[in-house]
């Protein structure tokens, strides 16, 4: 309980300028990439004039805004989210622009979601940089696949792969490796980024309240557990992260074969469908 109202109150003091200090926010190369996915996902839908969407962490309301601008549906929107004020946030942005609209003001935990959902089926059950800030995501995830209604998608993003699952280095990599990190590192220097990006407020270090289980990032194993049973993989992207829209788009979409996976940098987004009642 600690862990989490540590992660509660770093959340509540940076919900004001969270958006600004965060990199993911203005690289239009995952901008753009989130929402072809979330495209994905509902075309899986298709034909629902109403979704039902469950979002765990959703913070200022990231995902909910890129699906609601994709989504020719009603959304009947549901989320988890512990920190009071990304709740006062998300609620003032989206809340009359759904069908229906609910706040749970908890931390998320197989707990919670067992108490608070197990008569519950959504359509679409959604996470942004969230996994990674709950020590038992793996039993989290098999929670929430079984929430899903039959067709329905699970989809995460922005999660940090775990280390002993970064792709093995070779020569071609490293070579890469030294010259988008060179540039990345010339871009983040302090004189620089106050020309580029003048508006950007530097947030506390988050890694201060990184539960320890978290150290090593998120296993897809998680996922693939799931891919045993009554799922398939919709999409699996893997990409770096960069300062630059330009270096993001380069290394991420025309060099994936050439580029490195480094713990700590690259990241991964996964959509999973059910595939009960669909045979």
């Amino acid at each position: 309980m600690e862990y989490y109202n540590k992660n509660k109150s770093y959340y509540d003091r940076n919900a004001q300028r969270y958006e600004a200090a965060s990199w993911y926010y203005f690289n239009k190369y995952k901008n753009n990439a989130v929402l072809s996915e979330l495209k994905k996902c509902v075309k899986i839908l298709c034909g629902k004039s109403a979704i039902r969407v469950l979002e765990i962490g959703p913070g200022t309301g990231y995902l909910l805004g890129k699906l609601l601008s994709v989504a020719n549906a009603d959304i009947h929107y549901t989320g988890i989210e512990h920190s009071p004020k990304m709740y006062e946030r998300i609620t003032d942005r989206y809340g009359k622009s759904c069908k229906s609209f609910r706040i749970i003001s908890d931390s998320v935990t197989v707990e919670q979601l067992r108490r608070d959902f197990y008569t519950e089926r959504y359509d679409l059950i959604m996470g942004s940089s969230i996994l990674h800030h709950l020590p038992d995501y793996p039993d989290i995830i098999s929670v929430l696949s079984q929430l899903l209604a039959g067709g329905g998608v699970m989809y995460f993003v922005r999660e940090p792969i775990h280390r002993d699952e970064c792709r093995p280095s070779n020569f071609l990599f490293d070579t890469l490796e030294i010259f988008y990190s060179s540039v990345n590192t010339l871009l983040m220097l302090p004189s620089v980024r106050s020309r580029l990006w003048p508006n950007k407020v530097k947030a506390e270090d988050m890694t201060k309240i990184l539960h320890p289980k978290l150290s090593d990032g998120v296993s897809i194993h998680a996922f693939e557990k799931l891919l045993k049973t009554n799922f398939r993989m919709v999409f699996m992207r893997k990409y770096n992260r960069r300062v630059s829209w330009l270096l993001s788009y380069l290394e991420n979409k025309w060099l994936a074969s050439l580029r490195k996976d480094i713990f700590g940098n690259t990241l991964f987004s996964i959509g999973l469908q059910s595939i009960t009642d669909l045979e």
